[in-house]
């Protein structure tokens, strides 16, 4: 499940987000028991592939998510028009990190296509990270 699901990461990175999914889904079948992070993966490659409902409701499956997850639900919930939600999970997320850096966030998806790289830090941007809401 392990192996799969980290497959499934790479797949998302090298623009092949929906056989990612399928790989993550599949190391989710195999193991029951998966840790719970296997939600943030299946949420990213769902985000990437711009089925942002889907992505929101994995990401909110989540216990005890890390910070980031955070950024990808504010994203999520702006592209679905809840701008309330959207607010309170950008103020989640520099409530847990007052020092999130965007850039910083950026440099550390290694996205293949450039166009989809575009695609996904547009929906970012959209969420108002650069700053936290006043």
């Amino acid at each position: 499940d392990l192996l799969l699901t980290e497959y499934g990461r790479f797949l998302m990175y090298d623009d092949r987000p929906e056989e990612g999914l399928q790989r993550i889904r599949e190391g989710m079948r195999l193991n029951p028991y998966h840790p719970n992070w296997y939600w943030g993966m299946q949420g990213r490659c769902l985000h990437t592939l711009g089925r942002f409902a889907e992505a929101r409701d994995a990401f909110l499956r989540m216990r005890n998510p890390p910070f980031y997850t955070y950024a990808y639900l504010a994203a999520c919930h702006v592209a679905l028009g809840d701008k309330e939600a959207a607010d309170a999970a950008h103020a989640s997320l520099y409530r847990l990190r007052p020092d999130f850096d965007i850039e910083a966030f950026r440099s550390i998806f290694p996205y293949r296509n450039p166009e989809t790289a575009d695609r996904f830090w547009a929906t970012i941007v959209a969420a108002g990270l650069y700053r936290p809401p006043r």
